[in-house]
């Protein structure tokens, strides 16, 4: 799948109706690919929700998409041996 949505996963909306609970976001985010655990997923949902509503548009859900994979890639490039862990110092967190 490599993180694409297959055809029969996209469905037509206007950006302008497009809203999305808590729940249909984890469902959206896990078929591309995210993996969280609830407290992480929450806390970034609760943070691009803007109308503090419990519910993300699409240019909510855009910005936690964007910041989800720049969050992966940096993880991924400190997690040189692959084990889903990583170790920083003061230095390379602010890095």
């Amino acid at each position: 799948n490599r993180g694409f949505l297959a055809t029969n996963d996209v469905y037509e909306v206007s950006c302008d109706d497009f809203e999305a609970s808590f729940k249909t976001t984890l469902q959206a985010i896990s078929k591309i690919g995210f993996v969280l655990d609830s407290p992480a997923f929450y806390t970034a949902c609760e943070s691009f929700d803007q109308k503090k509503n419990g519910r993300l548009h699409l240019d909510d859900f855009i910005s936690l998409c964007i910041f989800l994979q720049s969050a992966r890639n940096m993880f991924n490039a400190f997690d040189t041996g692959k084990q889903g862990r990583v170790t920083l110092d003061l230095n390379q967190f602010v890095y």
